[in-house]
């Protein structure tokens, strides 16, 4: 690894992203890719990424 590398590593970290979904009529917690809401049926499903 060349010094420009790991002084780029530095300066500018990767960044991650975390996903959060949710029912937007119960507010349970389920996957990304869920559809429907597996404790009420709803299938409003609020994505987030952070």
């Amino acid at each position: 690894m060349n010094r420009i590398h790991q002084l780029k590593q530095i300066l500018v970290p990767e960044t991650q992203t975390t996903r959060l979904a949710e029912c937007r009529h119960c507010g349970e917690s389920v996957d990304a890719e869920t559809e429907a809401c597996p404790e009420c049926g709803s299938n409003e499903i609020a994505r987030y990424e952070f």
